[in-house]
């Protein structure tokens, strides 16, 4: 319906403008261009019982969308029919070439009025031609060449089309397009074509009216039956071959490249990128995409994830899919990265065969933690401490020495001098913040021995008053040792603000006497001091109960064990390593029921925590 609609609006608009076209167009014209478009005629004056063709080039326009509509023609002519291609553009950019065949009958005018193509819902027109017969006293065509072609081929399977002339040469003719076939010109080779088939079906190779240089001639119409793949060969990757397989690892590098490699270790955490190809004859586009498996020794196997491309390779019909990816070490063990086995249909054998490549191990070992360096903030505090107590202690004086010593701080001997005159009570809080800063610089120290510190030093932060260079220290401790940043103590010591909210209590009641006494009872003026004072120091009183409070709360530092689901040593657990921490919810007969922080709670033996 919409195609006779075309053509009753054409005819209408070529009766309207006939005269004056006709008037216009010159006989043997051989091109023209509007819009970038370009019309071609060849030949120009085609010989009677030949063939000629109006090839338009469309930029802009995609192939796939163009419909071509026979044109009216006056004169000695019948239109054979035309075929749509893509066109390649100096940008890059889509076009489109619609080739009009036509076969000349007899001597005279031939007008083609109202070229038409339908690109969607758009009409593209594309002007009314003119050309002149070449009058030649040759008899009817009686020469006859012939398409070269097999009687029937697989879907998916390439294979060649040539047009041959009488002589069986190859014979040139124009740009194909054949519906059921998708066609790639050889290069080097005059009218043949690679073909192939994505479906079953029969395609039909045109019939043509060429002419060799010795006369015109008639290729007839030929039929290629393609074939369904047998039943075995359902689900195949790709048809035609022969088909490899390439496992590589871009990401491995120096002795481990070497393509015999079967195996690597990684650490945990590290990541291996990874490509497989797979490689062989056949028609980029419609063959299927490998795929890797990975499993862990004795567990499920599983699609690798990966992002899929295809291509060409040097030859024309080299094809490459493939896929990458990576293989990212979680969890130590050992893991196999296999490729699937990839199948493809041998249509001269009739078989399906199998591209494989080797299995490759990859053995994950858990990554040795670096080792822990105290931070200078600890040092820092250390040698304050000491400094301080020598002052008043002379046996804190070996200490401080050590600490001063011109080679270095000694941190080893400074911690078995202040053992040596070690207060047997635990001493005051400096000398215990010093006692544990030494133990955690101590390069000789178990992690017991610096979990334990690192909880007596959190025990002397939640003191009165800090002392100079702790809480730097604490810090510094939280993000580089226990990593308890989260769920801790968040309020200052309540000393500082409960004895400033003390003074200002008291500064308020003395402004408040000072007021009565000059103003008298009555009096408002100056009311606002003391009022103001009142309200700060409540406010800091407030802080002060609330920091009283939260440091109230018990909580632990793991001195190295085993979370357990019940407070019992032969129940199942996991390690909580030392230095972690987090709240206590509940004591009971030798065992701590305690939460970490970012943790799920369980039960720890009371002798591997530290309470403060």
């Amino acid at each position: 319906m919409r195609i006779a609609w075309l053509r009753r609006q054409s005819r209408l608009a070529a009766s309207t403008r006939a005269a004056a076209a006709l008037a216009c167009l010159l006989a043997g014209a051989a091109g023209w261009a509007q819009d970038e478009r370009r019309v071609t005629i060849s030949p120009e004056r085609p010989a009677v019982g030949s063939a000629f063709v109006i090839e338009v080039f469309l930029p802009g326009e995609r192939a796939e969308a163009l419909e071509a509509i026979e044109p009216d023609i006056l004169g000695p002519a019948r239109f054979s029919g035309a075929d749509v291609r893509p066109a390649p553009t100096s940008g890059g950019g889509p076009a489109a070439t619609i080739a009009y065949r036509f076969v000349a009958e007899g001597a005279g005018r031939i007008d083609v009025l109202g070229l038409i193509a339908v690109s969607g819902t758009r009409t593209l027109s594309l002007g009314s031609w003119s050309i002149e017969t070449e009058r030649l006293d040759r008899g009817p065509v009686s020469r006859y060449g012939t398409w070269s072609a097999p009687a029937s081929v697989y879907e998916r399977e390439v294979f060649v089309i040539e047009a041959r002339g009488p002589d069986g040469s190859p014979a040139a003719c124009p740009a194909l397009a054949v519906e059921g076939l998708l066609l790639d010109p050889i290069p080097g080779r005059t009218g043949a074509y690679y073909a192939v088939a994505p479906a079953a079906g029969t395609a039909r190779l045109p019939a043509l009216r060429l002419d060799d240089g010795f006369g015109p001639f008639e290729l007839g119409e030929r039929p290629v039956r393609t074939r369904p793949l047998p039943a075995e060969a359902e689900g195949v990757m790709a048809v035609g071959g022969p088909w490899r397989l390439e496992l590589s690892f871009p990401g491995l590098a120096g002795p481990d490249s070497d393509p015999g490699l079967s195996s690597t270790s990684l650490g945990s955490g590290d990541t291996l990128p990874w490509e497989l190809r797979a490689a062989g004859l056949g028609w980029p586009g419609l063959a299927g995409w490998p795929r890797l498996m990975i499993r862990a020794e004795g567990g499920e196997r599983r699609v690798a994830e990966a992002v899929r491309f295809s291509g060409r390779g040097a030859g024309r019909l080299d094809c490459v899919a493939g896929a990458r990816g990576a293989f990212e070490a979680t969890e130590p063990g050992v893991y196999v990265i296999e490729p699937e086995p990839y199948a493809w249909f041998d249509p001269a054998s009739r078989a399906v065969r199998y591209a494989s490549a080797p299995a490759f191990r990859v053995t994950v070992t858990e990554r040795a933690a670096p080792p822990w360096i105290p931070p200078a903030e600890v040092a820092a505090l250390a040698e304050s401490a000491a400094s301080a107590l020598a002052r008043r202690d002379g046996r804190w004086a070996a200490v401080a020495a050590a600490i001063r010593s011109s080679g270095g701080p000694d941190w080893d001997a400074a911690l078995a001098e202040a053992e040596r005159g070690a207060d047997p009570a635990g001493g005051a809080l400096r000398e215990r913040a010093a006692t544990a800063s030494l133990v955690l610089l101590s390069g000789s120290a178990s992690e017991r021995d610096r979990a334990a510190a690192y909880a007596e030093l959190k025990r002397s932060g939640r003191a009165a008053f800090a002392l100079k260079g702790l809480p730097e220290a604490l810090e510094a401790l939280d993000d580089t040792y226990g990593n308890l940043g989260a769920g801790e103590d968040v309020l200052p010591p309540f000393g500082y603000p409960g004895a400033t909210g003390a003074a200002l209590l008291s500064a308020a009641a003395v402004a408040a006497f000072l007021r009565r006494r000059a103003y008298g009872r009555g009096a408002r003026r100056g009311s606002a001091l003391p009022v103001s004072l009142a309200v700060a120091g409540a406010a800091l009183l407030a802080v002060a109960a609330l920091a009283a409070a939260e440091d109230a709360r018990p909580r632990f530092v793991c001195l190295g064990g085993v979370s357990r689901n019940v407070p019992s040593a032969e129940a199942e657990g996991s390690v909580l390593a030392a230095g972690r921490g987090g709240r206590v919810l509940e004591a009971a007969g030798g065992w701590l029921f305690v939460e970490p922080d970012g943790g799920s709670a369980g039960w720890l033996a009371a002798d591997d925590a530290a309470v403060y």
